[in-house]
């Protein structure tokens, strides 16, 4: 060397250099100091770092004006990056900070020792000081960088290469790492792959090809070949050699390995951000400039002029991918392409596979010898004096055979280390059978390799293990393969479970951080822990797409020098993620739970972090685009809606094979009235339950009918409105159409078809049923004298059925009831809606539009929402319930609860979302008068709920809690309270729980004959409030009422002619008595609950009469108007004489102290609801499943 030191300073603190400077050269040392040796017209940074080059030592001034120095910095890590000979610990003790005043240092200059000079006030003391430890420094130094010289001299350096510092154990004969440079003699006297090492070197030194592709199986010691076996035999040759790992991204690891050769550095320094920028922005300049790669040739041939560069192309099969299925033939034809104009320069290209390559370019390792494998096992075992049994070794050779895995080195590696595992432990003198048998052979091998060293671990320890090689997963290829990737955590937070799995795993230290990967890829692939791990894992999927939406964001983050706005655009237009701000509330919900699953973890953070707050900006444009293009598109919009959801006989709303119904719908499509009534006639005679049937074949028939009163002046069409039915979609015509060409007036009836058919079909019975009745009427009336002008008034008080399906949904109820106010002079009014929060948004429609709304089911109905928008509504009002409140049904549920719960905690398990349900639960839980305790919290770790909205996506976690809490007596009782659209999940709780140790109640939505289909013996034993079931009645409306839906509903029993069919028939349709006996009642009962008739039927039956009775009330207008319609039913005089189960009214004022009462409320003579509970109960000829009513045997719902 030219200069013993160097001394780096700033020139804030040049007089102390100068002092120091001044000791050194006065007692014998030689120092390079710019003050003095720096002539003017120098290239100055050439000149520091051809001199830094030439000195032993770097001594640097240390205080805080030097780490903020740009030029003092560059001096001292130019030295560290570029003039050090290798192992970076022993290569930093030739750094030797001085402190001269009190000052932070810097992380990598505060882990060196250091001479402190802050506290000697005299220059004598300074210079005792620092001659003192200088010399006692160099001592100890010039003995570590011999050592070091003569090491480099035998080991050659392989840029980029992580796994370089693995040390093979003295005792243990066999090693499942990767060979290094360092492992030359142990390759080579292990003595395999011998030939391909030759094959290789000749092509090489007679330069016969500069693109080498090195194929052999996974697992045949590929990359050992090359580096512990070539590599070496090269180096004399003056090679420098770079490797390059392609499982990771292609572009940034050809990046990041030209960078270090380039400036001499090795890979401690990718910590350092500045140097992580920059092979990013070299990465993304490879991937954009196709001359770039060439030109970096072109500085590494120059760098090192008079050498030759090797190019490791490790893993290069992984470019085809489906991850770089768009990239990798651009990649390499580039790298092929720009190696074919250097002859200086070599790649070995190493793959499982050739990719149509010449044959003069590839070298092929073959499979192994039996008698090869006879040595790799016997002869390290040799060397420490242990046997192995002849049959051990000749079954290992047949079961690699058996599996075609005698290739596989690491395979035959991880058998053989485990053997030796066993002798170590039980100190055998020889290697049997018994020991191959305990490993379980080859097929078991690498997995037993690991789960041996898991299943050690305690329960803890265990689920950190799980967490930690999650995270090495990259992801699941299409043949459904883990593929492992390195990653990089902290040192100290790891090294402990590192330690524990050292024999399945690689690692490089660097400082607080460590890099780590499986030894080999075929581990992950077998270990049968990892895919149970990720079954466990519900979002694995969903996080690893996240991190990989995050790579790219911070590739194209750091990449773009472009505004913000521009880098939003491109990157979200890259990952083709549409609308972007959708999913980002999932995604950092999922990202802080899977936090454990990211290799980087903060780079998710401010991806998302970033996304958030970009998209937001983005949805006010969207937003502000949209409400515009809504309001254009509106009316197109509620004309689709129409289209799918609205029908009087145009199409069905419901599945159903029946040709008869299908060729009925298309007769009524094309306005073949008649033929239309004869097909759904027809149909019906197939499957009588069937409500929609029935309600198409009557407004066939009176759709028919009106044509015998065309010549009618009052019946015509205008021209007009004829003009405007042929410019708009034939559906909506012919519901149209149908109703203004006769003046019939019409029903809509929404049911929630597509939330749960089911329900719906009860409903339309009911409607159904009132609409037959009225038609029936019409005909007997009309038929005996067939006068035209009495059938014409007569015609007039009928009524067609549009059928709307909402699904339960509040937006498209909302949607609905806005496009039938607008449809002033067709539809009078509606039945509807099912559910109360569809119901109460739809009301506050219906309301303003003044078009009136009888619900047949919404026992929650918000009145004081109502009321709070429409002050006056208690003037003129249009919204009615047709059922009893939850109050009443809840407080006659509650009474039946404190009776049989005294002192009891009652888990509510119920949809939060659902306004009945909530508002049903709220009431018995603010019942102050019972003693029993509603509560809500399962307890666990979010303190959740039993809740059966959608909001819950974890049921099964659910039903776990509850039975924890059944489990430990925590409760005495559940309620059910589901929404109607997922009652399926209410019996699947009732099936998860053990019943018989708590007993069950239940809201009104689980009493439904889908209860009882779905539940069978599992719903015993529920007790409900309902407000009315067969039988429960014995009045003459309800005994007429039951007797029709049986004529209407019920198929005929034709299955058998014996004698109990034709009195079980018979019996179900005698005519209602009050003194019936209960063995009478049993076939209506059973009859009526078989058909599907309910308090939903009821609910709809009653709600359909008041309106057919509104209409009736007007004798001043010659048609019934909305206006009308309302003030009759608001009438302090109606009654409606023909109710079920008797006479009803609705409130049409309230008094201020009735907190119950809202107008348009059912006000019904039988207010009181009934207790039902389900029984199994012996009949005489049959074994039925009942709802029966509590404390009263006469009453009875069966099933068969």
């Amino acid at each position: 060397m030219k200069y013993d030191f160097f001394i780096s300073y700033t020139s804030e603190d040049i007089t102390i250099a100068r002092e120091i400077n001044a000791i050194l050269t006065a007692n014998g040392y030689t120092t390079f100091f710019h003050e003095d040796d720096t002539e003017y017209g120098d290239p100055v940074l050439n000149k520091l770092d051809k001199e830094l080059a030439a000195s032993s030592y770097v001594i640097a001034i240390c205080s805080d004006a030097y780490f903020k120095s740009k030029y003092a910095t560059l001096e001292f890590y130019s030295f560290l990056n570029h003039h050090l000979t290798g192992n970076s610990q022993e290569d930093q003790s030739r750094l030797i900070p001085i402190k001269v005043k009190e000052c932070k240092l810097d992380p990598i200059a505060n882990n060196l020792t250091y001479i402190d000079l802050t506290k000697l006030s005299t220059k004598e003391d300074r210079k005792r000081e620092l001659l003192e430890k200088l010399e006692r420094k160099l001592e100890k130094s010039n003995k570590k960088l011999e050592n070091q010289i003569a090491k480099n001299q035998s080991d050659p350096r392989v840029y980029n290469f992580p796994w370089s510092d693995h040390t093979k154990s003295e005792t243990d004969p066999y090693y499942l790492q990767t060979y290094t440079p360092k492992d030359n003699k142990l390759f080579v006297s292990r003595g395999i792959n011998t030939k391909p090492v030759e094959e290789i070197f000749t092509k090489l030194d007679k330069q016969e090809t500069n693109l080498i592709y090195l194929q052999g199986p996974s697992g045949s010691g590929k990359s050992s070949l090359i580096l512990a076996g070539l590599i070496p035999k090269l180096n004399q040759e003056k090679w420098e050699f770079v490797y390059f790992d392609f499982a990771q991204d292609p572009y940034k690891e050809l990046a990041t390995g030209i960078y270090l050769i380039l400036h001499n550095l090795s890979l401690s320094s990718l910590g350092e951000d500045e140097i992580k920028l920059q092979i990013d922005q070299l990465a993304n300049k490879l991937k954009e400039e196709k001359d770039e790669l060439r030109k970096q040739f072109e500085s590494i041939v120059s760098l090192y002029k008079g050498k030759r560069i090797l190019l490791v192309a490790d893993n290069i099969d992984k470019l085809y991918q489906p991850n770089y299925q768009e990239i990798h033939p651009d990649f390499l034809n580039l790298l092929h392409n720009s190696v074919s104009k250097f002859t200086s320069i070599a790649i070995i290209a190493i793959c499982e596979e050739k990719k149509n390559e010449s044959k003069e370019k590839t070298v092929r390792i073959q499979g192994f010898t039996n008698d090869t494998i006879t040595e790799l096992i016997k002869k390290p075992a040799q060397e420490k004096g242990i046997e192995f049994e002849q049959r051990v070794i000749d079954s290992i050779i047949k079961d690699l055979d058996t599996e075609k895995q005698s290739h596989n080195l690491v395979l035959l590696g991880a058998i053989l280390i485990q053997l030796w595992d066993i002798k170590k432990k039980y100190e055998l003198p020889k290697i049997t059978a018994r020991e191959y048998d305990d490993i379980g052979h080859v097929k078991n091998a690498l997995n037993h390799l690991a789960s041996e060293i898991f299943n050690k671990l305690n329960a803890e320890e265990k689920e950190n293990a799980e967490r930690f090689f999650l995270r090495m997963v990259n992801h699941i290829d299409e043949n459904k393969k883990l593929i492992n990737r390195s990653i990089i955590v902290g040192s100290e937070e790891y090294s402990s479970l590192i330690d524990k799995f050292s024999k399945i795993l690689r690692t490089d230290k660097n400082g607080k951080e460590i890099t780590v990967d499986f030894f080999h890829k075929k581990l992950a692939e077998s270990w049968t822990m990892l895919p149970e791990a990720i079954k466990k894992e519900h979002y694995f999927s969903s996080a690893k797409e996240i991190e990989k939406d995050a790579a790219s964001w911070y590739e194209q983050k750091a990449n773009d020098k472009a505004g913000p706005i521009l880098i939003f655009w491109k990157y979200f237009r890259s990952i083709k993620k549409w609308p972007p701000f959708i999913a980002y509330k999932k995604e950092k919900e999922i990202s802080e739970r899977c936090n454990y699953l990211f290799s980087q973890p903060q780079q998710v953070q401010d991806y998302l972090s970033w996304s958030v707050k970009w998209s937001n900006a983005f949805i006010i444009c969207i937003a502000i685009i949209l409400a515009i293009s809504g309001y254009i598109l509106n009316g197109y919009r509620n004309n689709g809606i129409l289209e799918e959801s609205f029908s009087n006989g145009d199409k069905s709303l419901f599945t159903s094979s029946d040709s008869n119904k299908q060729r009925g719908v298309n007769h009524f499509k094309n306005r073949n009235f008649k033929q239309a009534e004869d097909k759904f006639k027809e149909s019906r005679n197939y499957n009588k339950n069937d409500p929609e049937a029935l309600i198409y074949q009557n407004n066939a028939f009176l759709a028919w009918r009106r044509k015998s009163f065309s010549d009618s002046e009052s019946f015509s069409i205008s021209a007009v409105i004829s003009s405007f039915l042929d410019s708009i979609p034939f559906s909506i015509a012919a519901v149209i159409s149908s109703f203004l060409d006769s003046k019939l007036f019409s029903i809509a009836a929404i049911v929630p078809i597509g939330g749960n058919s089911e329900v719906s079909l009860e409903i339309l019975r009911g409607i159904a049923h009132a609409q037959d009745e009225l038609i029936k009427n019409y005909e007997a009336e009309c038929a005996p004298n067939n006068n035209e002008k009495v059938c014409q008034e007569k015609f007039k008080q009928l009524f067609q059925v549009i059928i709307i399906d909402d699904g339960n949904d509040k937006t498209k109820a909302k949607e609905i009831a806005k496009h039938l106010i607008n449809k002033k002079n067709e539809v009078l009014a509606v039945v509807g809606h099912n559910v109360s929060e569809v119901s109460t948004e739809a009301a506050i429609e219906y309301q303003k539009g003044g078009l009136l709304m009888i619900s047949p089911t919404s026992f929650a109905l918000d009145f004081k929402k109502l009321d709070t928008t429409y002050p006056d509504r208690s003037k003129k009002n249009y919204i009615f319930t047709a059922t009893i409140s939850h109050d009443v049904l809840a407080n006659k549920l509650a009474d039946v609860i404190s009776n049989e719960n005294k002192k009891t905690k009652i888990l509510s398990c119920y949809d939060s979302t659902a306004m009945d349900q909530e508002a049903f639960v709220r009431t018995l839980e603010e019942s102050k008068k019972y003693k029993f305790e509603i509560i809500k919290s399962l307890g666990g770790e979010h303190n959740q709920r039993c809740d059966f909205s959608k909001e819950n996506t974890n049921l099964p976690q659910t039903l776990d809690l509850v039975n924890d809490l059944i489990n430990k007596n925590k409760i005495g009782a559940i309620l059910v309270a589901p929404h109607v659209n997922t009652i399926g999940d209410s019996i699947h709780l009732l099936r998860s729980i053990e019943k018989e140790k708590v007993k069950i109640y239940s809201s009104p939505t689980l009493f439904t004959n889908q209860t009882l289909l779905l539940g069978e013996k599992i719903v015993e034993g529920i007790t409900l409030a309902v407000s009315w079931i067969p039988g429960s009645n014995k009045s003459k409306n309800a005994c007429e009422f039951e007797k029709k839906a049986i004529e209407l509903w019920s198929n005929d029993t034709k299955e058998s002619d014996s004698e109990n069919a034709r009195e079980f028939e018979r019996k179900a349709m005698e005519p209602c008595s009050n003194d019936t006996k209960e063995s009478d009642s049993d076939p209506r009962i059973l009859e009526l609950n078989k058909i599907g008739v309910t308090w939903r039927s009821v609910g709809a039956y009653n709600a359909t009469r008041a309106v057919i009775q509104g209409f009736n009330n007007d004798p001043i207008s010659p048609f019934p108007t909305r206006e009308s319609l309302s003030a009759s039913l608001s009438s302090k005089n109606f009654i409606l004489e023909k109710g079920v189960p008797d006479k009803i009214e609705f409130y049409n004022n309230c008094q201020e102290n009735d907190k119950n009462c809202a107008v348009g409320k059912l006000k019904a003579s039988n207010d009181d609801p009934l207790l039902v509970e389900t029984k199994a109960v012996e009949k005489k000829q049959y074994k039925v499943l009942e709802f029966t009513v509590v404390n009263d045997k006469n009453s009875s719902l069966q099933k068969e």
